[in-house]
């Protein structure tokens, strides 16, 4: 081939293949590849690169200024927060208190009795050996601070407690005082609402053929929330635990037991009364600026509920549900599945499930699109659900979902109206108005007119790090989430004993009962084994019995090293 030729095959070449960038580029690659990906990135307005930033989010309506700090001592699946002036109160799921100041942006030294739940009982009576028991179902539920005076802060706090022969509900209060850096208390937690009866999971089932196995404790179907009713009241849920019906008696329509109640406890006599009936599993009140007690409630599978409690109604449960049963089973004391005809109906019901937690209404100038809107929390799909009322709140007009990737526990509005929430994995997650999508945003000005933004990265790092050595960080992992089944010092439990770890053939110990894929493995426990078995068990030991613990890649290291140690 003479050099022309040569020449116009080379051409040919090269617009073929920049033929098929371009056609990449615009049809499949979206531009993010070089040369694309550079070229737009010189021509993006900077409204575009922060809603590809992490720290924001884009609504309908607002833009949201969002920033995480990790809780590594906070436990997952229940615990409740709470604000009282400036600062924030977390009893977490065991009943320990964690303290954070809002104003100097540092955690508080806590030196405050734990809540007692009996969870040593529960231990020692072989709860824990149990495949129908799980332990995170006795918990704390809900939390309410208020001050009294200059000094003292009054702690409410709801939670189970089990006394070696049956679980209740309780309703604890203490109080505190803050001093400098430091909440103290001159006393213990005393118990001003015990509910009734007392739960005997066991005794008390009344059908076994039901077709369908449930926790037989349904700690998490407990409510638990607490608001300040009016001076002399506290209005506290109570939900059913399970007590529906199905395989045990149904107790949300009697009116002489506390289960699937709403309930007005005197504050300064404790005397009870039923403010409304016919709950299941309330997790959210909310008292607006109009006096409008707004409620969210789970349903079964599908009708989870936004209500509007009024006194001396009655909301249905168990007899109605939007919903139906577990395993797509009609529910059995329903005569009309999927209607909730005759009792008091909700304003809004979601079909399919989202396990909503918590609610506020916007009622202050920040978020200012959102004026009136409830913002609904959830667990299932983890997100903010943001409701619109009409001007009546005599319906809902639109739900938009915003997603947050977490599930979400508890929201509250700090003192400056922006919004933290707290999620089952460990999370405090700030949320500031950073205006509406429509105006310009100038991240200096936003930083100068928030305090909170800008001193939420200060508090981030002093509860991160706060001197806390990497031993420690790996001792709070094992507390959290290996001390119920493993001990470290001590003879096998549920698990085995994970002390002396290093060098120890797999599946040795004679005092635990391993699996045979444990028993026959030759293997010994070395940082790259046991690391591979925190990531996946069964897949590094088939037929384990231990399920995969939700740990990241640095509590994995964390673990590891602190496991190798000791």
């Amino acid at each position: 081939m003479d050099k022309d030729g040569k020449f116009l095959l080379r051409l040919i070449i090269y617009i073929a293949v920049a033929g098929a960038f371009l056609i990449y580029g615009f049809s499949i690659g979206r531009y993010e590849v070089f040369p694309f990906k550079l070229l737009k990135s010189l021509t993006e307005s900077k409204e575009e690169v922060l809603k590809k930033s992490d720290n924001f989010i884009y609504t309908a309506m607002q833009r949201l200024h969002v920033n995480k700090m990790y809780l590594p001592e906070d436990q997952t699946s229940g615990g409740s927060m709470t604000t009282v002036g400036t600062n924030v109160l977390i009893v977490n799921r065991v009943g320990e208190l964690i303290a954070f100041d809002f104003e100097n942006f540092e955690k508080i030294d806590v030196a405050v009795p734990d809540i007692y739940l009996g969870l040593d009982l529960l231990k020692a009576d072989g709860w824990l050996d149990r495949e129908d028991f799980e332990h995170t179902k006795v918990r704390v539920k809900g939390t309410y601070a208020e001050m009294k005076g200059e000094d003292e802060i009054k702690l409410f706090v709801s939670h189970h407690f089990y006394n070696g022969e049956c679980f209740r509900s309780k309703l604890s209060q203490i109080s505190l005082y803050k001093s400098g850096n430091k909440i103290v208390t001159q006393n213990n937690w005393e118990e001003i609402y015990n509910s009734i009866p007392c739960l005997y999971p066991d005794d008390d089932i009344i059908k076994t053929d039901t077709g369908h196995n449930r926790w037989v404790f349904g700690g998490h179907i407990s409510g638990g929330k607490i608001i300040r009713y009016d001076d002399n009241h506290l209005l506290l849920s109570e939900g059913d635990h399970f007590y529906d019906g199905y395989d045990k008696e149904a107790y949300a329509q009697d009116e002489d037991k506390s289960y699937g109640k709403f309930i007005l406890i005197n504050t300064k006599t404790y005397e009870l009364s039923n403010f409304a009936i016919g709950s299941r599993n309330a997790q959210g009140i909310y008292k607006d600026a109009n006096g409008t007690l707004w409620s969210t409630e789970h349903g079964p599978a599908g009708g989870d509920e936004l209500n509007i409690i009024r006194e001396d109604q009655n909301y249905g449960w168990p007899e109605v549900t939007y919903g139906i049963h577990y395993s797509n089973e009609a529910w059995p004391l329903s005569d009309n599945q999927g209607r909730h005809n005759q009792f008091t109906k909700p304003i809004y019901s979601w079909v399919g499930s989202i396990a909503p937690s918590e609610l506020i209404r916007i009622e202050g100038e920040k978020f200012r699109l959102w004026k009136g809107d409830l913002l609904v929390t959830s667990l299932k799909d983890r997100s903010i659900h943001r409701l619109r009322p009409d001007s009546d709140n005599s319906r809902i007009v639109y739900d938009e979902v915003i997603e947050l990737g977490h599930r979400i526990r508890n929201i509250v509005q700090l003192h400056d109206e922006s919004l933290l929430l707290r999620t089952d994995d460990n999370y405090l997650v700030h949320i500031d108005d950073a205006g509406p999508i429509f105006e310009e945003f100038n991240m200096d000005t936003f930083l100068k007119n928030n305090e909170i933004a800008r001193g939420f990265t200060k508090l981030k790092n002093s509860a991160e790090n706060n001197d806390v050595t990497d031993n420690s960080k790996a001792a709070l992992i094992f507390e959290r989430s290996c001390s119920m089944c493993h001990s470290l010092g001590g003879s096998s439990m549920i698990g085995p004993s994970l002390n002396y770890l290093a060098n120890r053939q797999v599946g040795s110990l004679e005092d635990f009962n391993y699996s045979n894929t444990l028993k026959s493995s030759n293997e010994v426990w070395d940082e790259k084994l046991l690391k591979q078995y925190l990531n996946s068990p069964q897949n590094t030991f088939s037929g384990t019995s231990m399920e995969r613990v939700k740990l990241s890649n640095r509590e994995i290291e964390l673990l590891t090293k602190f496991l190798m140690e000791n």
